[in-house]
């Protein structure tokens, strides 16, 4: 569905939000119902979450990820976000930098 809505929908607009949840554990397993993650078997929500904005740059858009500046989006219930890690605040600066001038956001990162 992701890639179908960024190869149609996506390149005829003015800029879009993705908003797919990435999940809450690398198998991604029914329990959860994360069949939109079936594909990503094996990757971390995280990372999942930094694919797809990438993807939503290059097509002019962006991605629904951090909830706060402190924490990120496993799902749709924005209190069960987890909190970054200094690893992945160190991630989102480096894609929130000059080298993706699509991204953008409406938080700062603290570190």
């Amino acid at each position: 569905k992701e890639k179908e809505f960024l190869e149609t929908v996506a390149k005829d607009s003015n800029g879009f939000v993705v908003s797919m949840y990435p999940g809450y554990s690398k198998y991604h397993c029914c329990l959860k119902n994360e069949r939109q993650n079936a594909a990503e078997y094996g990757v971390w929500p995280f990372e999942l979450g930094m694919k797809r904005w990438k993807r939503a740059i290059a097509a002019g858009g962006t991605y629904h990820l951090v909830v706060d500046g402190l924490r990120y989006l496993q799902g749709p219930f924005v209190p069960d976000a987890v909190r970054f890690g200094s690893q992945e605040v160190e991630k989102l600066q480096g894609l929130l930098s000059d080298k993706h001038p699509g991204a953008s956001h409406l938080v700062y990162i603290y570190s």
